[in-house]
């Protein structure tokens, strides 16, 4: 059963890699501390948005349906998810060059490094909008 499940995995990934092509992220390592605040802040809307999921998941046994956005539209934190799409453009708009990379930053006093993707993937996801019902 193992070995199906690779197989099944490996097809499943050289699929996805055919249709989207391979992986050219590069990560930037940010150390100006203005660059530091953009990815900062929008970090801390991930993680509010992140840590209202996961309390939401859990209310929920673990089913996690009522709790992700599937669909923008269909969002149960619309504001929070807002939030995040705002400071995710605004740090675009800032930062064009993080465009299809990854960065990786450490904010002062923080022994931890943090790290947010820029994929094409993510850049089309938060530039959906929902469209207005008649």
């Amino acid at each position: 059963m193992n070995r199906i499940n690779l197989v099944v995995g490996v097809v499943m990934g050289l699929l996805l890699w055919a249709s989207h092509g391979p992986a050219q992220a590069a990560t930037l390592t940010l150390h100006d501390p203005a660059s530091v605040r953009d990815a900062a802040q929008l970090g801390r809307a991930i993680h509010h948005l992140s840590g209202k999921v996961m309390r939401c998941v859990a209310r929920h046994g673990g089913k996690s349906g009522n709790c992700v956005c599937r669909d923008v539209c269909a969002c149960r934190f619309k504001q929070d998810y807002a939030a995040v799409r705002k400071a995710f453009n605004r740090a675009l708009r800032r930062h064009p060059g993080w465009a299809g990379d990854i960065i990786v930053y450490r904010t002062p006093g923080q022994a931890k490094a943090f790290s947010i993707s820029f994929s094409q993937a993510m850049q089309h996801h938060f530039s959906e909008r929902c469209h207005k019902r008649r």
